[in-house]
């Protein structure tokens, strides 16, 4: 079984330890932060530093975000150099940002409009986007 090459968006405090635990069990994990210095301890551990959300998109089959807040996780979804613009065909996003209720209702929907699979780790199901073909 081949296993999809891993994103990770948001380096913060908490989102930096996750990324490193993965740098230790994933063949290669791309990453990007807003805060370009951030990518910096992700790369010494062996980690490709990506320039744009839209890029690592073109390059990791699972993304993870760990992200401040909802407009956050719009942008690097939604923006110019987000990931729709970069994304590939089974593509999927596993959201750990702590979200709203209706925050994550809102951006899974969003999601599946634009067909990206999308999963918010909070404790709501109906928070979950399949692309349209998948349905």
């Amino acid at each position: 079984m081949t296993l999809p090459s891993i994103g990770f968006i948001g380096l913060g405090r908490m989102g930096r330890g996750m990324a490193l635990n993965l740098t230790r069990a994933a063949d290669k994990i791309y990453v990007f932060d807003a805060a370009g210095e951030a990518m910096n301890p992700l790369a010494a551990a062996g980690a490709v530093a990506c320039g744009s959300a839209a890029e690592l998109a073109g390059k990791a089959g699972l993304i993870f975000l760990c992200l401040p807040n909802a407009p956050e996780v719009r942008d690097v979804l939604f923006g110019d150099a987000g990931i729709a613009a970069g994304r590939q065909e089974g593509q999927t996003i596993v959201d750990t940002t702590t979200l709203d209720r209706l925050d994550a209702l809102e951006i899974a929907h969003e999601a599946g409009q634009v067909n990206i699979a999308y999963w918010e780790t909070a404790p709501f199901p109906e928070c979950r986007s399949a692309p349209a073909t998948d349905r």
